[in-house]
């Protein structure tokens, strides 16, 4: 087998650099090293073979892309000239759907909101199985493993195995273990919920704060003077945290002082949908901590690449028979036009709202939207 750096380089020629300038030494500078991650490891775990993936699995040109974007090796996304069409009909619905094989869903703000399964998800999922489409779910919610999500999905009525599910804390684990050879002797300082820290365990990282009592609760005077640096801490991962504290962000600044810390996102979504209102997402419990140690996180979730190709490898599709459904322009539509996608489709029950993909000066323009999944539905179709 080839060693493991000549495969890196191999298989990733396009590496970059980030330096980042921290607080206290003007001229101290770390520069790291950064690969795209998770379709290297997939390969290298040997969820698919290097010798048998297609360039249909592959990251596409910017001349292989749909009509509407362009795609380019800086992963910038430029509109052209290309209108969304909505989907309102049973025809076109039927027309959308002959076109595609795969389908990657986001969940919350499409298939639901906070606990309420929208009208008709079930029924439409049900359908797409029943028409030989293959489904996955792909979510930067790190609140729920895959496994809790497993679980979330079969309550409502839409039956999932683990492996049909992607999540930005699965990613983060797997990167940090497999891609990062995150040392034994470290931990990770999470700011996050559950999910994360099942996910870490999964892949043996061991971790600190996360859901630990002892870390919510408010700072006390003695803690100002125990925090500090801590040598077992390796990395600070932060996901959506809803018992954020100061106590904890005051222990992830700590940390993050020295330069060798790795400093982790699961995603940098700014708001979370829920219960048909929008709350701070894991983007804004980050957001304190890049200010206050002027250090920039390496975000794993969408619309990061490394996802699109670590699931394009493992369920070995053609790209261009594939759609990716969501509800937020700058994640999941991004995800799927940087990833080169045959298809996009923004529903509006979620994050996004019609009037962002309207006009010339609209950044971020989906192929197709409709006001729910459930308008896909047909009941000729599902019977």
């Amino acid at each position: 087998m080839m060693g493991f750096a000549p495969a890196m380089i191999l298989i990733f020629p396009r590496l970059f650099f980030r330096s980042t300038l921290h607080a206290g030494s003007a001229a101290s500078v770390n520069v790291l090293l950064r690969i795209p991650p998770i379709w290297f490891l997939l390969c290298w775990s040997g969820h698919c073979n290097l010798s048998s993936v297609g360039p249909a699995c592959r990251r596409p040109t910017s001349q292989q892309c749909c009509a509407g974007v362009r795609y380019t090796s800086s992963n910038h996304i430029s509109k052209m000239t290309t209108k969304a069409q909505k989907i309102t009909t049973k025809e076109q619905a039927d027309t959308f759907l002959a076109k595609f094989d795969v389908f990657l869903f986001d969940c919350d703000g499409v298939l639901w909101s906070g606990n309420t399964l929208l009208p008709k998800v079930a029924e439409t999922i049900a359908m797409l199985k029943k028409l030989g489409k293959q489904v996955v779910f792909v979510t930067n919610n790190s609140t729920k493993s895959r496994a809790a999500y497993k679980k979330k999905l079969d309550s409502m009525g839409i039956p999932a195995e683990v492996n049909d599910i992607f999540g930005s804390a699965y990613s983060a684990a797997v990167y940090i273990n497999r891609v990062l050879n995150f040392p034994k002797d470290k931990k990770v300082y999470v700011l996050g919920e559950s999910g994360i820290e099942e996910e870490l365990e999964s892949e043996g990282v061991r971790y600190c704060g996360g859901t630990d009592p002892e870390e919510r609760r408010a700072i006390s005077p003695e803690d100002y003077d125990a925090i500090g640096p801590d040598p077992e801490v390796g990395a600070v991962l932060c996901g959506l945290d809803t018992h954020v504290n100061y106590l904890k962000l005051a222990k992830a600044h700590a940390y993050l002082q020295d330069p060798n810390v790795l400093f982790l996102q699961t995603n940098d979504d700014s708001t979370y949908p829920s219960h048909g209102k929008l709350f701070p997402g894991a983007g804004s419990i980050a957001a304190p901590l890049k200010y206050s140690t002027r250090r920039q996180a390496t975000a794993l979730g969408k619309p990061n690449q490394s996802m699109m190709d670590a699931i394009a490898s493992k369920f070995q599709f053609d790209r261009s028979k594939a759609c990716m459904v969501g509800d937020r322009l700058n994640t999941d539509i991004q995800f799927g036009l940087g990833g080169g996608l045959g298809g996009t489709l923004l529903v509006l029950t979620g994050v996004s709202k019609v009037e962002e993909i309207q006009g010339d000066d609209a950044p971020i323009v989906p192929h197709y939207y409709a006001d729910k999944l459930g308008d896909l539905y047909s009941e000729d179709a599902a019977n």
